[in-house]
């Protein structure tokens, strides 16, 4: 193997080339002066939220997973399961072996 193949296998290279390992500022930093404009010239931060209107914020920035669910009809989402921070594990199996939950999970913050 050459230097330069063994160069393009490095954890450095890796890390120059696929987006995901990049800092969010530089993924995003060419769109800021765009949205910076789009502010100015609406007058307001959230000037999307005409597209989401009944989302807080347009579903930008601090949505609620639950209050969007609770604006669809039944059946258009799946199946959920609400438990707070703190809640003991036990307490929690117990509420899924309720509702009639199995594995997999996916679990997310609201």
């Amino acid at each position: 193997m050459s230097r330069l193949d063994r160069f393009f296998r490095t954890p450095l290279w890796i890390r120059l080339t696929h987006w995901e390992y990049w800092s969010m500022h530089w993924v995003y930093g060419p769109i800021y002066p765009v949205f910076l404009w789009l502010c100015i010239r609406s007058g307001w931060k959230f000037f999307f939220k005409a597209s989401n209107p009944f989302i807080r914020n347009g579903g930008f920035l601090m949505e609620s997973k639950r209050e969007i669910y609770a604006q669809l009809p039944g059946g258009s989402y799946p199946a959920t399961l609400a438990v707070t921070a703190g809640t003991p594990t036990q307490e929690v199996c117990r509420q899924l072996r309720e509702q009639g939950f199995t594995y997999p999970l996916i679990a997310k913050p609201d």
